[in-house]
């Protein structure tokens, strides 16, 4: 499928894609999505390294669950993944 296509589609039509194994919908829903969450986490954590980290499990654990994975509300299940892959990190490093 055309990456310029996929780019224009909503996360609906996206994670549809995703779901049977696109990885150019995958790629375009990173591209959408991956600055938001960079300095989300930038914000709490200050690590360039660790945020990187934290928005690579972010979307790792997507890829890793498309086949069963899907949210109707993307932006929302992003944000508070997000969140609690920042606190986890943040417990991980008091200890």
């Amino acid at each position: 499928m055309n990456h310029l296509k996929l780019i224009i589609c909503d996360n609906k039509a996206l994670l549809y894609q995703i779901c049977a194994g696109s990885k150019d919908a995958f790629n375009a829903l990173y591209e959408q999505h991956c600055k938001k969450a960079y300095y989300g986490a930038y914000n709490h954590i200050r690590y360039t390294d660790a945020v990187k980290d934290v928005v690579q499990e972010l979307f790792t654990h997507i890829w890793a669950k498309r086949e069963t994975f899907f949210n109707e509300n993307l932006p929302v299940y992003l944000n508070i993944t997000l969140q609690n892959k920042v606190f986890k990190f943040l417990d991980e490093k008091k200890s």
